[in-house]
């Protein structure tokens, strides 16, 4: 007899019980008796398939456990550790430039000119100078007041009986004509290229 023949059995057996126990019939109960006199026998042919299966079972725990043993042991981080360790991270600065060079142009420095008036005449009566700001700076050698004034521009300095004054303008390219107010006959030309 084979070892599952002998399990069908014993389980048949044990199902038949069961169903007798919960209340069936007289047939039920002669099945049953019937069923519990096959069951001792197949019990125990089964005793002695039972004992080989055990030396065999008992080979096989054996086996199994020294499989058991012989398997790789990997150890598991801690409950709520990481896995891996998180990727570094890494910040990148902005680039910095260079604020830009300062293009502040100075101020072209002013031409100086200068002019007196003597005896109810200005010296010189000409003057030149290149176009941009300009500086003009009058004296006055007589006793009496005159005036620098540059027609056409905001140049008109007073001249007290020996005083002096200055003024200051941009002008363009062109011809001028300084006067003094006071006295027609006080002239000159200025020259701008």
């Amino acid at each position: 007899m084979t070892r599952s023949t002998g399990v069908r059995r014993l389980v048949l057996a044990l199902c038949l019980v069961l169903a007798a126990g919960c209340g069936g019939g007289d047939d039920d109960d002669d099945v049953a008796a019937q069923a519990a006199d096959e069951t001792s026998t197949s019990i125990t042919s089964s005793a002695s398939v039972s004992s080989t299966s055990s030396t065999s079972i008992s080979s096989t725990s054996s086996t199994i456990a020294g499989a058991a043993s012989s398997t790789t042991n990997t150890t598991r981080p801690p409950s709520g550790s990481p896995t891996t360790a998180p990727p570094e991270t890494t910040t990148t600065a902005p680039p910095t430039t260079a604020p830009p060079a300062s293009t502040t142009t100075a101020a072209p420095t002013p031409t100086h000119l200068a002019v007196r008036t003597t005896d109810f005449a200005f010296d010189p009566p000409s003057l030149s100078a290149p176009a941009g700001p300009m500086h003009f700076q009058a004296d006055n050698d007589d006793a009496a007041a005159h005036t620098f004034t540059i027609d056409g521009t905001s140049v008109d300095i007073a001249l007290a009986p020996n005083g002096s004054g200055s003024a200051q303008a941009t002008l363009d390219a062109g011809s001028y004509e300084y006067r003094c107010r006071l006295h027609a006959s006080m002239t000159g030309t200025l020259t701008v290229s």
